[in-house]
């Protein structure tokens, strides 16, 4: 019997170790190219190798790296030396190297590839070949000469007519320029890299296009535009299986939806981003990722959710060797820990944290983990060594200029300064902390009240025209009652003594409820037509809104577009706006946006309407204008335009515009498609140096 159950426990220890064997051998072979297609490419001609492989590495460039780069190495196996298929491989192998931040690796291809463009057959690369130089020299950080690639390659690209290398230098060089603090710069460059891609229908390109705007809008607190182009980008991600796009995507949503202080959805978000990271093989990303869901949770205060995933990110930082993400980590890992009443294992992890950003080097990393240090030293009541470390926590702080750090840091050291008698000190960085805190607040209940007015301001038209409509018919009903009620008393009257007297009070009584009556019918068709206007009016500019647009404009624009007669769309946008407000604050600019208004409003004609566009951009709609006529008034718009200047602190702030414009009717095309034209017309404007006008080609 023994020897029975000995062996039947044999059996199943090999069974589970053959399983065991089994289950690790398809993990590794889910990293390996699958050999199926492998034999399906080997059975072709040989000339179609080295392009088949390379067309399975494009394949799984967005959905797994490390596979994407097992097929580009098959590929510069196979392709035949000095050829463009070796130089297309060696490019994409440099690509795979780029995306996965392995820097070391990417020399040799690139070496290699730079010498074969200098053979006359394959010169058509050379722009190709100058955009993965330049990426890689903004990868380390080298400014000013990745500057110089990317121009040269722009230069290059246009001259060869390469047109996806165009794009790749335009999108990369904005890259470098919201890298160094100049999205103002950057934004005209993505947008034409975006009509590039566009209008060549790579919707790839484009979506990282779209990504790299919606950043900059996300900086600029243009949130609403920020939510719908990173929105938009993670659908195209999601329908193509492309978790290169969902990841970023998803990562940006949730770094939009923690600044909006909706921890709950950004959780979502970067749960999302972490998934798609880890599929990508992309391990700093998605321990970044798993960071932040932990940051999240902490600001809902759910402590053991926060410790959970800090724990997973450090985890991927640690196994991936990445010193940055594992600084964060347990910078934020050793703040929930205070909260969790670990205090000396907090210490350890703030020390560590610190440590690793002083290897890392960056201001942020190091503000970061040194206010985490201060922060626990100072509740574990060692606070004769917290003041040093929170001191220079404030100083990295003002230097990597992140305002939500400093405020920290402030509050912390002021609090230090407190418990140690420096009370000259702690009032002066109270103050200053009090000053960022309230600045702080009011720019995220801005960002708030930008996002709800952006999704409520129909609704809330409606809301108001409904309030409205009640009371003038309570007015209505209760004029009513006061006519019958004087009609009561009139006929109340029985005496013959009174009758003469109570016909003649009757027919008075009658003639002041009907002159009551034609009042309150007056003023119900005031209240009516105010109510219509102001629920079709712009409050600041007395332009007309967008709801006047889509139930007035827009109907009679299809009527045109149908019949055959004229019109045109003109969109005319304020330049260096947001330079104005940062500059002069929002009082000016609302002036500005005023006179701008006034401005356009003197050239247009009274059958001409101008609408509210956006913020600071207006759509006039004219009929029955020819394009010639339409080109004069716009010239003539442009040049009052340029008599604009508003007071600001003394002196005399310059209004300047940009206009693109598109003229009708253009059978078998929508109102949509043309509004389109005469947008991409005015980013052209935008483009070209501003403060011009782009019309119909």
């Amino acid at each position: 019997m023994a020897t029975t159950w000995v062996r039947r426990w044999q059996t199943a220890l090999g069974q589970a170790l053959g399983l065991g064997f089994l289950l690790l051998g398809l993990e590794a072979f889910a990293k390996e190219p699958d050999p199926r297609v492998l034999a399906d490419i080997k059975s072709q001609p040989d000339a179609l190798h080295s392009e088949l492989l390379l067309q399975q590495a494009r394949d799984w460039l967005g959905r797994d790296l490390e596979l994407g780069r097992h097929w580009s190495d098959l590929a510069v196996a196979a392709a035949r030396p000095g050829s463009d298929d070796e130089l297309e491989a060696r490019a994409m192998r440099v690509n795979l190297f780029l995306l996965a931040s392995e820097l070391n690796e990417v020399e040799p291809d690139l070496q290699r590839i730079e010498s074969l463009v200098k053979e006359p057959d394959l010169a058509r690369f050379g722009a190709q070949v100058l955009v993965l130089r330049g990426r890689l020299q903004i990868l380390t950080r080298q400014w000013d000469v990745a500057e110089k690639s990317l121009v040269s390659a722009t230069a290059l690209a246009r001259q060869l007519g390469d047109r996806g290398s165009e794009a790749k230098a335009l999108h990369n060089h904005a890259l470098l320029l919201i890298r160094t603090g100049q999205q103002a710069k950057a934004e005209p460059l993505l947008e034409a890299s975006l009509r590039i891609n566009e209008a060549d229908e790579r919707e790839r390109e484009a979506d990282a296009n779209r990504h790299f705007l919606g950043v900059i809008a996300r900086d600029t607190g243009n949130y609403g535009k920020a939510l719908g182009l990173h929105r938009l980008v993670l659908e195209h991600g999601q329908s193509a299986a492309d978790h290169h796009r969902v990841a970023h995507s998803a990562n940006a949503l949730g770094i939009l939806y923690a600044n909006l202080d909706q921890p709950d959805q950004a959780i979502v978000y970067f749960q999302q981003a972490a998934a798609a990271y880890e599929l990508l093989s992309d391990r700093y990303s998605q321990a970044m990722a798993l960071i932040n869901v932990g940051n999240s949770h902490a600001g809902l205060l759910r402590w053991p959710q926060a410790l959970q995933f800090l724990d997973q990110g450090l985890a991927v930082a640690v196994a991936a060797t990445q010193p940055d993400a594992e600084s964060l980590g347990l910078a934020e890992r050793a703040k929930v820990l205070m909260n969790l009443r670990r205090g000396s294992e907090a210490l350890v992890d703030a020390r560590r944290a610190l440590a690793l950003a002083e290897q890392v080097g960056t201001d942020t990393r190091l503000a970061q983990a040194t206010n985490s240090l201060g922060s626990v030293l100072l509740q574990s009541d060692q606070v004769a060594d917290a003041l040093p470390i929170l001191r220079r926590a404030v100083e990295l702080a003002r230097r990597a200029g992140r305002n939500v750090d400093l405020a920290e840091s402030l509050k912390l050291l002021a609090e230090t300064e407190a418990k140690m008698g420096l009370y000259v000190e702690a009032t002066k960085h109270l103050q200053e902390y009090v000053v960022l805190f309230d600045k702080n607040r009011d720019e995220l209940a801005a960002r708030q009240l930008t996002e709800l007015n952006a999704r409520h301001e129909s609704e809330r038209r409606d809301a108001e025209l409904k309030t409205q409509q009640e009371r003038i018919r309570l007015l209505e009903e209760q004029s009513s009652q006061q006519q019958r009620i004087r009609y009561w008393m009139g006929g109340g009257l029985v005496s013959l003594l009174f009758a003469i007297a109570a016909l003649v009070s009757r027919f008075k009584n009658k003639q002041r409820a009907e002159m009551a009556l034609r009042a309150h019918n007056q003023l119900i068709a005031k209240a009516n037509t105010d109510l219509a206007e102001a629920a079709n009016t712009d409050a600041l500019t007395g332009a007309r809104n967008r709801r006047y647009f889509q139930r007035t404009l827009l109907p009679k624009l299809e009527h045109a577009q149908a019949s055959g007669q004229r019109f045109a769309l003109i969109l005319i946008d304020a330049d260096q706006f947001k330079k104005i407000n940062d500059e002069y604050g929002h009082d000016v600019g609302d002036n500005a946006l005023v006179s701008l208004v006034g401005a356009w409003q003197q050239v247009l004609s009274p059958n001409d309407t101008l609408v509210r566009w956006g913020g600071e951009e207006f759509l006039a709609v004219l009929f029955e204008s020819d394009a010639s006529a339409v080109s004069a008034m716009v010239a003539a718009g442009l040049g009052s335009t340029r008599a604009l200047y508003v007071q600001a602190a003394g002196q005399q702030v310059p209004v300047r515009a940009s206009v693109g414009w598109i003229h009708g009717p253009q059978r078998d095309r929508a109102i949509a498609d043309l509004l389109r034209d005469a947008d991409q017309n005015l980013l052209r404007a935008k483009a070209e140096g501003r403060d011009r006008a782009i019309g119909p080609a």
